[in-house]
């Protein structure tokens, strides 16, 4: 596919020279790069705490506690075993790379509200007397993020794409 390149001075006095529009595909390799690396953030704070007999898991959420707030912060990056950071990464690499596509800085601002907010609700509703720790409601978040996204863009394709998402990690409840 190309674009039409303008010519010197056709943009006119007073006009600003138009630039062909940014390609989705331009941004497939830093999405790649950036939750790749949020990925080996995850599985290095892992094998830490693993190091660490799980002791870092002690900083997760604890419901309904001041202290248990700070967790709100710690808990998407902890995990309770392999499997558990297993189950969590495979869909939230997926996620990620397709929010960051959309650019960073929708991606940053999504992440923050996801975080923060799911974090709290956590807080707010836990279990009483249990430490939260995981990237679950980060993946929810974000898996919810892609399915409304299409609705209020009215774009059939990201409608399509939160549709089969949906159905496919979704589908773990309904079975």
């Amino acid at each position: 596919m190309t674009f039409p390149t303008p010519t010197a001075g056709s943009a006119g006095p007073g006009r600003k020279q138009s630039r062909p529009s940014v390609l989705v595909p331009r941004r497939i390799r830093p999405a790649a790069i950036t939750i790749g690396a949020f990925g080996a953030v995850l599985v290095i704070v892992q094998i830490v705490n693993m190091l660490m007999n799980y002791r870092l898991n002690a900083e997760g959420i604890v419901p309904r506690t001041v202290g248990g707030l700070w967790g709100v912060l710690d808990a998407p990056l902890l995990h309770a075993g392999w499997g558990h950071l297993l189950s969590n990464l495979i869909p939230l690499l997926v996620f990620g790379f397709l929010i960051l596509v959309s650019g960073l800085p929708q991606f940053i601002a999504v992440t923050v509200l996801v975080w923060l907010v799911s974090g709290f609700g956590v807080w707010l509703t836990g279990p009483s007397g249990q430490v939260v720790v995981g990237a679950s409601t980060l993946v929810f978040g974000w898996l919810a993020f892609l399915v409304l996204r299409g609705f209020f863009s009215r774009h059939v394709a990201q409608i399509a794409l939160g549709i089969v998402l949906l159905a496919l990690w979704g589908g773990i409840f309904w079975g």
